[in-house]
């Protein structure tokens, strides 16, 4: 009996009844002096579910640490990782200077009038500021050399290129006959191979070949970089890129070789598009849709 009456006595009343609007308030969820709670929780469940989410977050962020940590020993800053057969790229893309900042109907063209070309200037002259000065490490490659080794670059004298194209007039943006540099990007451990036989190239490129000195010998040393267009004539005096300028080894103050082709007598508002093409006999021009080794630039002279 005495029991029974004690444990009623200490047993928690229990309100059925719903809260007050008092302890409906915001300042009462804020702070409930009758409960002793905080933003609904009292001190003891603070501490606890804060516990908890310090334990959690510690360990997600050391999990995550550990798997960084791992990640980055498979990385090598110098290499990239899949490099050859394994790489998803067989042979670099072509690439060209000027830069394009203007598209139409979703072709990237290079629009200008000879009044207002400077910012195209300006996108060639800072590419070519690199080639200015010869790096410490170049030495004169031949054109029969084997190849870099680590840690050499061949020196890329533009001034002895065999063009009309120059900064003294403005790489002919004052003008309708606009020139245009193009080179292979980069691609690490990778080599052109030459050619076998002259009829692989495009006609035009033949006839080049066929009117130099040594045709056989030059076929041989070279990649070549061909432009055509239905629309204008094209200026291509030295296509060739030099094989001893390979492969790329991210070697300290590398030169990569380029060519300059001059698209001539741009008609006015007219739309002109110039094809060109990287020819070796490791060059891969479409695959899977994708088009390689190859760059189409769209001209519009107002």
């Amino acid at each position: 009996m005495c029991s029974a009456r004690y444990r009623k006595e200490n047993e928690t009343v229990i309100s059925r009844l719903p809260p007050t609007k008092e302890e409906r308030s915001f300042q009462a969820f804020l702070w409930n002096r009758k409960a002793g709670t905080v933003l609904g929780r009292t001190a003891s469940s603070w501490a606890k579910i804060g516990l908890f989410y310090i334990v959690f977050y510690a360990f997600l962020a050391g999990f995550f640490s550990l798997l960084m940590f791992v990640f980055y020993q498979t990385l090598d800053y110098h290499v990239p990782k899949y490099t050859g057969e394994e790489s998803l790229l067989r042979n670099p893309g072509l690439s060209f200077r000027p830069e394009m900042d203007y598209v139409d109907d979703l072709r990237p063209t290079i629009s200008y009038s000879p009044k207002y070309g400077k910012s195209f200037v300006y996108s060639i002259d800072r590419f070519l500021d690199p080639y200015i000065h010869r790096p410490s490490n170049a030495i004169d490659c031949l054109p029969v050399d084997e190849g870099l080794f680590s840690g050499s670059v061949c020196y890329f004298d533009i001034y002895n290129l065999n063009t009309t194209c120059s900064k003294d007039n403005d790489w002919g943006y004052e003008t309708n006959s606009p020139c245009i540099l193009l080179k292979l990007n980069k691609m690490f451990h990778w080599r052109p191979e030459p050619l076998l036989y002259l009829n692989e190239l495009p006609e035009g490129l033949q006839q080049h070949i066929n009117s130099l000195a040594d045709s056989h010998g030059a076929l041989r040393q070279n990649a070549w970089v061909w432009c055509e267009s239905e629309e204008v004539g094209i200026e291509q005096l030295s296509p060739g890129l030099p094989i001893s300028f390979f492969p790329y080894f991210n070697q300290e103050g590398y030169l990569a070789p380029f060519v300059f082709v001059r698209v001539l007598n741009l008609p006015v508002e007219q739309k002109v598009t110039v094809r060109c093409r990287a020819w070796a006999s490791n060059i891969q021009h479409q695959r899977d849709n994708r088009l390689l080794g190859e760059a189409v630039i769209h001209f519009h002279l107002y």
